[in-house]
């Protein structure tokens, strides 16, 4: 039996989550796709996909081993179209991972024109503001706000994003306008954490200084934290393009616009062993260019 092709099977079924549709996109009778797949297990001694009469999903090892089958499987598709004349449609599906405000405001509104030129391609976009184990998760790439060192990524910058420190009219009514970094010891900051507790409370300032504040109030994503700025819990910090349209129409106020943070570096971020499938270049080619585009990188 072919591994590659069963590597293919493995993963169309994956994508397809049933035997019973990844059969019609293969063109193959479901009980050979069962086949393949009990023969694959069997030579792995391991189990691959956990069966219900309801649903299936990759185990644990399916997940680390369809991660290193996409790999072998990109490979070989890129190897085979080394001498062709004409580059090769984009096939295949897509897993990208982005932060959710991101993802909303900016990313989903713009994806008819990605998949309109790449008709054959599928995507999965999920929009979480966690960090992720993209092998685990079989995740193709993913895109994060800010420094991140990690021997296990290839990182590929797409940019740099303004940031600012905002607070809602509302707020600024009641508490003041902060003039000075030493006022904001007598404001509340609202805090992010992807992790609960918070370990500190602290709002950065240009030249990377970071001041510290008092908080009682924590929030573990985007939307729940631009919503705590607008009902006047306190004072954010987050990349600019996430909330300009409410400075512009003075719902938010920006604090100390003259310090306001360095720019945060927008990141594209993938496995190291793994070869770059050419669909996953073109998403990052294709998100480089619509960031600077929007204004949310420079």
């Amino acid at each position: 039996m072919d591994r590659i092709r069963q590597m293919e099977v493995f993963a169309q079924i994956v994508d397809s989550g049933s035997f019973t549709r990844a059969a019609e996109v293969l063109g193959l009778p479901r009980s050979t796709l069962s086949t393949m797949v009990q023969g694959l297990e069997n030579r792995l001694g391991a189990q691959l996909l956990h069966r219900t009469t309801r649903a299936l999903r990759p185990t644990p090892d399916g997940l680390r081993y369809l991660a290193h089958a996409r790999g072998l499987i990109d490979a070989m598709d890129e190897a085979e179209t080394l001498f062709s004349a004409a580059p090769a449609a984009l096939t295949g599906h897509l897993r990208i991972d982005m932060p959710s405000r991101l993802a909303r405001r900016t990313v989903i509104p713009a994806l008819p024109e990605f998949l309109d030129a790449h008709p054959e391609l599928t995507l999965d976009l999920s929009a979480t503001d966690r960090r992720i184990d993209l092998l685990s998760e079989g995740v193709d790439a993913v895109v994060r706000m800010g420094e991140r060192a990690d021997s296990e990524m290839i990182s590929r910058v797409l940019g740099y994003s303004p940031q600012a420190s905002v607070a809602s009219a509302d707020y600024i009514a009641r508490h003041g306008q902060p003039q000075t970094p030493e006022e904001l010891s007598q404001h509340w900051l609202v805090n992010f954490a992807q992790h609960m507790p918070a370990r500190t409370a602290e709002l950065e300032l240009k030249g990377a200084v970071s001041v510290p504040m008092q908080s009682r109030f924590c929030v573990d994503n985007a939307e729940s934290y631009y919503a705590a700025a607008l009902s006047g819990l306190g004072i954010i910090q987050a990349p600019r393009h996430s909330f300009e349209a409410a400075l512009q129409d003075g719902r938010l106020v920006e604090i100390l616009p003259d310090l306001a943070p360095d720019p945060m570096t927008v990141s594209f971020l993938y496995p190291s062993r793994r070869n770059l499938a050419p669909r996953v270049r073109a998403f990052a080619d294709w998100l480089e260019a619509l960031l600077k585009r929007r204004g949310v990188t420079r």
